[in-house]
């Protein structure tokens, strides 16, 4: 019976500890996005596209659909676990699109709501 309850509480002291990690990984995402990032591989976006995150939570994303003509947007936005939300202003219009994240040190995926990934690497300072 002893050995019953040594089990129970060690199994919800790993288990603790597993979620810890899991929100600690969440948390890190809100600080491993802040910087600039150039596409290497697109499904939505064009070549050349790069997009920066700030500390303060803007976002700017540049493209150049035709050869000498870019075009910047810019925005807000806020990461919630493995999601981020980003609300940009186009034109005078605000869009709002919440892209599931793969992160790492210097690799970026998004995951748009069509499923359409964009895959990023983080740009030389």
């Amino acid at each position: 019976m002893r050995s019953l309850r040594l089990s129970v509480a060690a199994l919800f002291a790993f288990g603790l500890a597993s979620v810890a990690a899991a929100e600690e990984k969440k948390d890190d995402n809100k600080t491993l996005i802040v910087g600039v990032w150039e596409l290497t591989k697109g499904e939505s976006l064009p070549p050349g596209a790069t997009v920066e995150f700030t500390k303060d939570g803007k976002m700017k994303l540049t493209v150049e659909p035709e050869k000498g003509k870019k075009i910047t947007i810019e925005g807000t936005y806020e990461v919630k676990g493995d999601s981020v939300l980003l609300t940009m202003k186009d034109g005078g219009k605000e869009h709002k699109e919440t892209l599931t994240i793969k992160l790492s040190k210097d690799e970026l995926t998004t995951i748009d709501e069509k499923k359409k990934s964009d895959t990023f690497k983080r740009a030389k300072k």
